[in-house]
Parts: structure tokens; sequence; C-alpha cells
């Protein structure tokens, strides 16, 4: 007797799963036949490698795990399985109900920063610094001569529901304005001692 077959059982059973860069990925399917995996990703012209494994465990039951080492941002999107004969083309994709999904994202380890790197300006120029995230973020600085700085204002908007932007202005740079500007997480532990902490994002800025 062949039983129709139903949708595979997964682990983790959650819709979504949140991850952050760098965190590892496994997904494990059950079904009474051999799967496949798909995936649906943002970007996946620049995901990460995935090793999968099929296991035949004994009793008519079989496991099919699929596991990324290192996740990057790119990594996010939908991951399904499905049992194997069941005929999938590139348009039934998301609309097959025998396949099994999981909503994985992975967060940057620390907001995106524009612009990077180092800035010069002279004396006078406007300095702008945005950062870019999907939760609250806080803005540092470490700064050459933080006795002669001038007026900082800082602004924070949501550009969308969920997505953040923190931008750090200062109207007319002063030489004593130069030095390090960063942005993380606002949950995260900053040592501004440090300009290589892997979860904050720094800029250096001289002024002439």
């Amino acid at each position: 007797i062949h039983f129709a077959a139903k949708k595979p059982s997964m682990e983790p059973a959650e819709k979504t799963l949140k991850l952050t860069e760098g965190d590892t990925l496994t997904i494990k399917c059950f079904s009474n036949q051999e799967m496949k995996f798909y995936s649906d990703l943002h970007r996946p012209e620049k995901a990460s490698k995935n090793e999968e494994m099929a296991t035949a465990i004994g009793g008519g039951e079989f496991t099919h795990s699929l596991e990324k080492k290192n996740v990057v941002p790119e990594d996010s999107g939908r991951y399904g399985c499905v049992n194997k004969d069941i005929e999938v083309t590139p348009e039934s994709l998301m609309t097959r109900p025998e396949i099994r999904w999981l909503y994985v994202s992975v967060k940057p380890k620390k907001p995106a920063m524009e612009p990077s790197g180092t800035l010069n300006l002279k004396k006078g120029d406007k300095l702008s610094i945005t950062c870019n995230s999907y939760e609250e973020m806080a803005f540092y600085t470490v700064l050459n001569n933080p006795n002669e700085h001038s007026m900082m204002t800082e602004s924070e908007s949501a550009v969308f529901e969920g997505a953040h932007t923190r931008t750090l202005e200062k109207k007319s740079v002063i030489p004593g304005d130069s030095g390090r500007y960063g942005c993380a997480y606002a949950n995260v532990a900053v040592d501004t001692s440090r300009s290589d902490q892997p979860d904050v994002n720094w800029i250096t800025v001289n002024v002439n």
C-alpha cells in the first residue's frame, strides 16, 4: 500500500526563524519518503553555501537536513522541503500546498552606515551620517579633541514599520569634530576604546 504523500514535518517548527550574521542555520525535515529542498532568497547570488544530508532512519522514515555554518544577511528568505515525487516548477514554487516552508531572517551584526570608511571635510562643511537597520540604534563619538567640537543633532525615523533610520548631523564642522563616529544596535555594549568591535560600524572623520 502506498500512502498519499503528506507535507513533510520540519524542525524548527515555527514559521519564522530569526538569526544574526555568523550564526548556524540548521533545518531538518521528516517524511515517509525521500525529500528535496527549495529556497526562495532575496539575493541568492550572494547567499552562503549550504550542505545537505539525506538519511533513511528505518521504518519507512526519512530525514533531510540543510545546514549553513556561517549565515550572511543575503541568506534571508524562504526555505522549503517537499517529498521528492512532487513535481515543482519555478512557477508553482510559492503555491504548491505540499511544500513545508520556513522564513529565515538574518540580521547583520551591525547597522549599515552611509558614508563609510573615512570622510575628509573642510572647516564649515556639513557632516551627515546615517545608519539603517531593523531595530533601535545608538551613535557613539570618540573625538580627538572632545573639548572643542560643534553642535550635533540626532534624529530617528521609521521608514516603514520595523525599518529604522538614525541620522547624526553637524551643520558646520570645525577641526575639533575630527575623530571616530560609530553606530550599533541600542542593546550592544560598546567599547569606545576599540575601533574593531565586530558589532559596531565606525567611520573616521577628518576636518582640516
